[in-house]
């Protein structure tokens, strides 16, 4: 093993893994002398205690030398001064078999005398601030520790070897993650988010707009027949239950169905019906008795016979729900041109003298309505 240099903040496991690297050799046989390690546990790891660094060069050849903080020994030196004896030796090192292991906080600190006996530089730095760390290795010394290594591994501090020596006493650094690894989490939570949006906004784009019968105002009832938890459009059970909700609880009257009771109002249902009673025609036909519904839409409605004969003859039944129309301006007319009119008008349903008043029993038929607003129309005889 040459001359090898291992760099790093303090707590970065420089010291660790240089025992590591001594401890090999040790393992094998190599004699291994060290200085500088706090509380080492000489006999336990194996290693020789080198009283004076000073003086390493009068160790049997072929020792293996660790010098943590190295820098005391081979302190940074002005150019022009002379080269101390220990450091001059270092350049025939290899002569004897000699080979180091120096341990500093960075280069710089080191005597130059050595910067070009380097054949190994390892820089260690944390990962994770905790027992991972990450060795960068180049084959001769580094300045730039930020620059490209030739091996990068991540290296792993066993409790084996800190029970050789005493680390840091205090550790005041908290554990900080790697950037890469706050980028890539941020990352992730913006797809999950990004998917999430997405997914959202697809299903509000198709969803039904209408309104959920059973999604009523809070304290209303329930929807008749309506499934609970039913989506915008109303479900029924089978076909016997859609029938049963659109059937009006007075025939007469379609709007009191119960699929109604929570719908907003869009038109005023009206029923108007004819009836007639037997007799002859206006073409001298025989007809016999008939009643006959219609709503304001011009759809039949089936109505019973009696009810049907009712509506014709007194008219629909009372509607609170209708809005009243406001009443038309009167306008004042010339009555000095206007034509004469039948003083009968006002009270018949049409001209002439066989009319009868509205709502009384023609020779052929009688007719009920809903009117829109003002007087009730007028229908001439033989309707």
């Amino acid at each position: 093993m040459p001359v090898t240099l291992v760099t790093g903040q303090p707590g970065h496991g420089k010291t660790a893994y240089a025992l590591t690297l001594a401890k090999q050799q040790a393992d094998k046989g190599r004699a291994v002398y060290a200085h500088g390690i706090k509380d080492l546990d000489y006999d336990r790891i194996g290693f020789k205690r080198l009283d004076d660094p000073l003086k390493w060069y009068e160790l049997p050849d072929g020792a293996l030398i660790v010098i943590d903080e190295c820098y005391g020994v081979f302190p940074n030196r002005n150019a022009a001064a002379n080269v101390p004896e220990h450091v001059k030796q270092m350049a025939t090192h290899r002569h004897r078999g000699f080979d180091f292991i120096l341990i500093a906080q960075q280069g710089l600190q080191v005597d130059p005398f050595l910067r070009g006996l380097y054949e190994n530089h390892y820089h260690m730095r944390n990962a994770w601030g905790g027992r991972v760390t990450k060795v960068k290795r180049w084959d001769q010394y580094q300045a730039n520790i930020k620059a490209q290594s030739a091996d990068t591994i991540r290296w792993i501090r066993t409790n084996e070897i800190f029970s050789y020596y005493t680390s840091t006493t205090l550790n005041t650094r908290g554990r900080r993650l790697p950037m890469w690894l706050v980028y890539a989490t941020l990352g992730v939570l913006v797809v999950v988010g990004l998917t999430w949006y997405a997914r959202h906004r697809m299903l509000t784009k198709y969803a039904p707009d209408h309104t959920s019968v059973a999604s009523a105002a809070p304290g209303s009832a329930p929807v008749p027949g309506v499934l609970p938890g039913a989506s915008d459009v109303p479900k029924y059970r089978d076909p016997a239950d859609y029938a049963k909700q659109h059937l009006a609880r007075f025939p007469s009257m379609p709007w009191t169905a119960p699929v109604y009771d929570q719908r907003q109002v869009t038109a005023d249902p009206q029923v108007l019906c004819m009836s007639s009673e037997p007799g002859t025609d206006a073409q001298g036909n025989h007809a016999n008795r008939s009643c006959t519904c219609l709503t304001e839409q011009g759809t039949l409605l089936d109505l019973p016979a009696d009810v049907c004969q009712h509506v014709a003859r007194r008219g629909p039944s009372y509607n609170p729900y209708r809005q009243t129309q406001p009443s038309r301006p009167e306008f004042p007319q010339d009555t000095a041109h206007a034509p004469p009119m039948d003083p009968r008008a006002d009270r018949t349903l049409g001209p002439g003298a066989d009319s009868v008043p509205f709502g009384g029993h023609a020779s052929y038929g009688d007719i009920g309505v809903t009117p829109a607003n003002g007087p009730a129309p007028k229908a001439s005889p033989g309707v």
